[in-house]
């Protein structure tokens, strides 16, 4: 099961363009954690991980973010690569959503990523999704200069 959630973040880190759109490699490292997580015996543990964050900013909404990640478990339990690769994007979303409500929240992010979610998984997922909070390549060598793009 991990390899398919490590094929479907190779898909989408492939297909995405530095510079579209808000982006942070700890939400995506985050997010594919998080589903990944989904499909083993420790799902719960990670749930309470991101509930907890989600607490943090939203209190008074506690209860949607629990009920959502049972939807999306039940997904990626019933699913295929495609429907994981939409659900970590969609995750990634709700996480970036997240750290746009309370910026200082991504160092907490990351916290919970290294301490609670990536140990968690099988040693091979560990080092995907460590491998995944690296910026792409392209973002590495881009220039401030709009001819040199």
């Amino acid at each position: 099961m991990i390899q398919l959630f490590c094929w479907m973040s190779s898909r989408w880190m492939a297909a995405h363009r530095p510079g579209e759109g808000t982006t942070s490699p700890g939400c995506l490292a985050a997010a594919t954690a998080l589903i990944s997580a989904m499909s083993t015996d420790a799902w719960q543990k990670a749930r309470s991980a991101i509930v907890a964050l989600w607490q943090r900013v939203h209190p008074d909404r506690a209860a949607a973010p629990e009920a959502q990640l049972a939807e999306t478990r039940a997904d990626v339990l019933a699913g295929d690569a495609r429907t994981a690769e939409d659900l970590t994007a969609e995750r990634r979303r709700k996480l970036l959503h997240l750290l746009d409500d309370d910026p200082l929240l991504e160092t907490e992010l990351r916290r919970v990523l290294d301490e609670q979610l990536i140990p968690l998984l099988p040693p091979a997922g560990r080092q995907h999704v460590r491998i995944s909070m690296r910026p792409p390549r392209r973002a590495l060598h881009r220039s401030s200069r709009p001819d040199m793009m």
